[in-house]
């Protein structure tokens, strides 16, 4: 059975969850307080103070949605191309709560090294046993993420608790990461295609990928929200997906930081 090419098992919940709106302080609506002011001939009378208009400190809060994915220098996304081993590391040490920016983290794989992008993402996830390489000692960071791969990674991520669920696959009977498969398509996290395959030595896609994200996060987003909000309050700097593609709006939901009620 081939080990797992990017085995992450975080334990600490994704960082981009939306956290709970805070209660609103105090009434946040307007009143009228009256003193009483005698007059030396006349009947007291009230005189009321001027009203009390509601502040930004006393109106509710919206939740943010953090981006946790970016494009190409050249406003490209490419949502159909592949996505790495290293982009993957990435994604899911950014949400991961013990995870700092600003920290450095080591990795003993001998084909990371300390001069590229990635060895911090991987060096954490390495750490926090989230991912495991292969038996001679390398991550292969470069190399493109098999959908039976992402899964496995998802699987660790999340750990879904699901009871026995029927996997409607026909080409992951025998399959290595058939367990894996099988618990996150229990969970909602995966579709297959419309020949009832999985296909899971075929490479994830960008899309697909956030896609799936997404999902676990409880990020999915609603279309018409979405497009009441972009363009205008937002804006999709990519210039090779649109609305036309499947993936558009997984891609804003994952690609765009917005407050939730925006999207959703």
């Amino acid at each position: 059975e081939p080990s797992p090419t990017t085995d992450v098992n975080p334990t600490a919940t994704p960082t981009s969850e939306p956290s709970p709106t805070p209660k609103r302080h105090g009434s946040g609506g307007s009143f009228i307080r009256t003193t009483p002011k005698p007059e030396p001939t006349e009947v007291p009378i009230a005189t009321p103070e001027p009203t009390v208009e509601p502040t930004a400190t006393n109106m509710p809060e919206m939740s943010e949605h953090t981006a946790y994915i970016s494009g190409y220098n050249n406003n490209v996304f490419k949502p159909d191309d592949a996505i790495t081993r290293a982009e993957t590391a990435a994604i899911l040490a950014r949400l991961t709560n013990r995870f700092v920016e600003d920290e450095s983290y080591t990795s003993t794989f001998t084909d990371v090294l300390s001069s590229e992008w990635y060895e911090k993402y991987i060096g954490f996830a390495e750490k926090e046993n989230i991912i495991t390489g292969y038996s001679d000692g390398t991550f292969k960071p470069n190399d493109f993420i098999t959908r039976a791969e992402f899964v496995t990674v998802i699987d660790r991520f999340a750990k879904p608790s699901v009871s026995d669920v029927h996997v409607p696959f026909i080409d992951i009977s025998e399959y290595w990461a058939y367990e894996q498969i099988k618990s996150c398509y229990g969970a909602g996290y995966i579709t297959g295609y419309e020949d009832n395959k999985f296909r899971p030595d075929e490479f994830i896609t960008r899309a697909e990928a956030v896609t799936v994200i997404n999902r676990v996060l409880r990020r999915t987003p609603a279309k018409d929200a979405v497009n009441n909000s972009v363009p205008g309050i937002y804006e999709n700097i990519f210039t090779d997906i649109s609305e036309s593609h499947w993936g558009y709006y997984d891609v804003m939901e994952a690609s765009i930081s917005h407050k939730e009620n925006h999207f959703h």
